[in-house]
């Protein structure tokens, strides 16, 4: 692919895929199951100043994905000279190649419903899960690759009451373990108990307040939301612009990180840039 380039071209390549397992829940009962066997792959040509992204998707016939590789780039050959000159391009650089593999232990297909359903009985519960292997690449025509694969599972539920009262939780990670799954769902069950208690009205005021993981992780989701990129604060659209001129700040008991040791994404973005291992966003409320 990359040999078919002339020499001012420089050419992008990510890859994307997953081989997962869905089940959706109702009623503590199982109301649909499905496969995914699925990936695409996205081209960036970068010429004369400008640059052009296609995609396609990924079969398992390299000769079929061949063809339909090179198709993709003749159409971005065609079209690029008719772009504008990109001011803001970033060329990619030959920075070095990664491969992380990582093999987990997930319940089996015939597993899940033997695992899952005992202890959500007595409950109405709504959910889906989610288990399997995902697939990340990233490469470009200076030389670079880069790739990263795993398994992972997710149970993202609610526990529903009489009155329309919902607790939810989210049970993933890597490797089952029956033991833990059983006591997390225990749990939730336990606060829709505390869900029918009388409620308390609550008068206007200042109160501390202990907010559980699962509604700090909410929060800290909404940081993504054209937050943190420097893209996004040099277009003026995060809500942290303020923050870099110094005029606001945080908590200093504040600081957040981004902790790709947990292996459960690649360090590796699009433009094929590795990340540390742990990176500062904030620190010290900064």
């Amino acid at each position: 692919m990359f040999d078919s380039l002339s020499q001012d071209e420089i050419l992008k390549m990510t890859f994307s895929g997953e081989r997962s397992q869905f089940i959706r829940i109702n009623s503590a009962k199982i109301r649909q199951t499905g496969y995914v066997d699925d990936a695409d792959v996205s081209l960036t040509l970068i010429f004369n100043n400008r640059t052009c992204s296609r995609s396609f998707t990924y079969t398992d016939d390299p000769d079929k994905n061949l063809k339909a590789a090179l198709s993709v780039l003749s159409e971005m050959r065609g079209e690029i000279n008719h772009l504008p000159e990109d001011k803001y391009i970033v060329e990619p650089k030959l920075s070095g190649s990664t491969e992380e593999i990582i093999h987990c232990s997930l319940l089996t297909h015939d597993e899940v419903i033997d695992s899952l359903l005992p202890v959500m009985q007595g409950v109405d519960l709504v959910g889906i899960w989610a288990s399997g292997r995902i697939f990340r690449g990233s490469a470009n025509s200076l030389g670079l690759n880069h790739w990263f694969e795993t398994d992972s599972f997710s149970l993202d539920y609610s526990l529903v009451t009489p009155q329309h009262q919902m607790v939810k939780g989210t049970f993933s990670g890597r490797d089952w373990d029956q033991n833990k799954y059983e006591e997390f769902l225990s749990t939730s069950k336990k606060k829709v108990e505390l869900l029918n208690r009388k409620p308390v009205k609550i008068k206007p005021g200042s109160y501390r307040v202990w907010f559980e993981p699962a509604a700090v992780g909410d929060f800290i989701g909404m940081f993504s939301w054209n937050g943190l990129s420097e893209a996004s604060i040099q277009q003026g659209c995060s809500g942290f612009g303020k923050m870099r001129k110094n005029s606001e700040l945080l908590s200093p008991k504040f600081t957040l990180k981004e902790d790709f040791s947990s292996g459960m994404v690649p360090r590796f973005n699009s433009e094929g840039e590795i990340a540390p291992e742990t990176m500062t966003l904030i620190a010290g409320g900064k």
